[in-house]
């Protein structure tokens, strides 16, 4: 059996962003983007009981700090929520904690149970410096859950879990 190292696991990353990336023009997307396909929804909807109780992140952040700014994070339970409607804005950034960012090392996945689906791809042409800004993101309705993840340049890791409720229309 082949080890999957993480150097192995950044390669495939960043072979799938230039992938991803090769059909722009380097102004950035001009149309919406599917973050989550109505296929991969119905595969990652949490039922509302499941979604309400999910365990929550137990590590201090060791890495970057990750800041979502839209949609505005609601806090339940101590658990942040992302309550929006889709199309949506999606905007975070990453801070030095102390050391600087290396977005090279950015994972954006939804999932549950032991299905994730690597959405960083569909998100890499948003990327500016240490930030992501999407507008006109669109989302199934349903409740779902995102898993961020980010080193520092000494690899050091925070990974963050966020519960997204999108609201049908």
């Amino acid at each position: 059996m082949i080890e999957i190292t993480p150097t192995m696991k950044r390669f495939v990353v960043f072979t799938l962003i230039f992938l991803a990336g090769c059909g722009t023009n380097g102004d950035g997307p001009t149309d919406s983007v599917a973050l989550l396909t109505p296929e991969e929804a119905d595969e990652l909807r949490w039922p509302e009981s499941d979604w309400l109780n999910m365990d929550r992140d137990r590590q201090a952040p060791m890495g970057p700090k990750i800041v979502i700014h839209k949609p505005v994070p609601q806090n339940a339970d101590g658990r942040p929520i992302l309550e929006t409607s889709s199309p949506t804005s999606f905007s975070l950034s990453f801070e030095a904690n102390p050391d600087p960012v290396d977005m090279k090392s950015l994972s954006v996945r939804a999932g549950r149970g032991l299905l994730w689906q690597n959405l960083t791809p569909r998100l890499e042409s948003y990327v500016k410096g240490n930030s992501v800004s999407a507008e006109a993101l669109t989302i199934p309705e349903g409740r779902f859950v995102l898993k961020i993840s980010i080193d520092d340049v000494n690899g050091r890791t925070t990974q963050a879990k966020y519960r997204i409720h999108v609201l049908g229309g």
